[in-house]
This record gives structure tokens, sequence and C-alpha cells, in this order.
């Protein structure tokens, strides 16, 4: 096991997403101004996790179709967000 805790901190728009390993070091706790998502893998692949679901949930906030997404439609306008 490494040194703990370990945290890994990726700024948004809305303010800091931050991800914290668990004291068993099995997962990464991700917690965004918008929500939360637990993941298994390294710090690097936890940044890059980190980073792609924050363009897409930029993505779909700055779409016009805003609400397609929310309710899990797709987007007539295909703006790239998933």
């Amino acid at each position: 096991m490494s040194n703990f805790p370990q945290i890994v901190t990726v700024p948004t728009d809305l303010g800091d997403a931050e991800a914290n390993k668990d004291a068993q070091g099995d997962y990464w706790q991700i917690n965004y101004p918008w929500g939360g998502d637990r993941y298994y893998g390294t710090k690097t692949q936890v940044k890059s996790r980190m980073g792609k679901a924050i363009t897409s949930y930029e993505k779909i906030e700055a779409c016009e179709n805003v609400g397609n997404h929310r309710d899990g439609w797709s987007c007539p306008k295909k703006c790239g967000a998933e």
C-alpha cells in the first residue's frame, strides 16, 4: 500500500472535483460539484476519467437541448456530449 491520503483535484466551472483513494486502496471516490462516482484504477487513469466527465458535463450544460440529456434522450443537435 502507498501513503494515504491520496487525493486528485481537478478544477471545473462549478468548483473543484476531488477524488480520494479509499483506506484499503481499492477504489477512488470521485466527488464532482454535481454528483459522485466510484472508480478502480491508477491515479493517472482517475485524473483522465475526471477530465472526460467534466468535459462531457460542461458540453451537456452548454447544449440548447440540455433537457434531452438529463432525461436520457439523444441530442438532435449531436453536440458531442455523452
